[in-house]
């Protein structure tokens, strides 16, 4: 494995670069290109959405997503919504935009209604996934399609 860069102090793996948020050199988190199709304004999405992107959650940086192998990079200017992992001390952004879940709903429903939010989120998630795959297959499948 060979390094990103000639410095023989960099420990930067040249396969683990892709996963560095390029503004703050944070590690990213992986996310199905189907989230930033839901979050991305029109002008955002007519930029296009990248086959791998990743979510940068570090406060302080103004990258919300990105992706090397395109290259592309989206601020939260271009976005639908607030995202909470960049604003984590205001109560008013939701933790989960599709159920506006915020801090103190989740804080005011307790423990035991925090692992149901969780569980509600995921089945939502899951759903969503195949909801978008069936999608594919079918528009893959239909007559005219160059898929």
């Amino acid at each position: 494995m060979s390094s990103c860069c000639s410095d023989d102090k960099c420990r930067v793996e040249a396969e683990s670069v892709s996963e560095i948020c390029p503004s703050c050199g944070s590690k990213g988190t992986s996310v199905d290109p189907i989230t930033l199709k839901a979050l991305l304004t029109g002008d955002a999405l007519r930029r296009g959405v990248p086959p791998a992107p990743r979510f940068c959650a570090t406060a302080d940086c103004p990258v919300v997503y990105f992706d090397h192998a395109v290259p592309i990079v989206f601020g939260e200017d271009e976005l639908t919504v607030p995202v909470h992992a960049k604003h984590p001390d205001d109560d008013r952004v939701p933790v989960c935009y599709c159920f506006g879940y915020t801090p103190p709903k989740i804080r005011e429903e307790g423990k035991i209604a925090s692992q149901t939010i969780a569980a509600e989120v995921k089945r939502a998630t899951v759903r969503a996934r195949s909801r978008t795959r069936k999608a594919f297959v079918v528009s893959a499948m239909s007559p005219g399609s160059s898929g």
